[in-house]
């Protein structure tokens, strides 16, 4: 009987640590487009690649924040047109923008998480 005891209390601890996670996941803090677009050009763990078509500069930064990745396509070289950007984490995507579908959105609800080391790298870089 006591190992029965025992083991729902273990089942009961890892299915309240599994729910303590979902609800971490599920929060979230709005970073603004314009910002997100700068900190993921500026952060120092980007990948950076550029092509030349048709006498456009086409430019990808990715991201990678494990668990999250960041994925944004410019076009243009002084002041780049935004042609996409993806944000997800490795169950499902978080945010999708395409130059062709959508008008610049002023607030990005982006998770907790990975709000907090974009807006850490922001700091560090204002001090300066």
């Amino acid at each position: 009987m006591s190992d029965f005891v025992e083991s729902v209390k273990r089942f009961s601890k890892h299915l309240t640590s599994d729910i303590g996670t979902m609800i971490k996941d599920h929060q979230h803090k709005k970073i603004e487009f314009q910002d997100l677009v700068y900190l993921i050009m500026s952060h120092e763990k980007t990948r950076i690649s550029s092509r030349l078509l048709l006498k456009n500069v086409y430019t990808t930064y990715v991201l990678h924040l494990f668990p999250y990745s960041l994925h944004l396509e410019t076009k243009g070289d002084n002041h780049p047109i935004i042609l996409q950007m993806k944000i997800s984490s490795q169950e499902k995507k978080i945010f999708v923008w395409n130059s062709y579908n959508n008008q610049k959105g002023k607030a990005i609800s982006v998770p907790k998480p990975l709000a907090a080391e974009l807006i850490s790298l922001q700091q560090s870089e204002n001090l300066h």
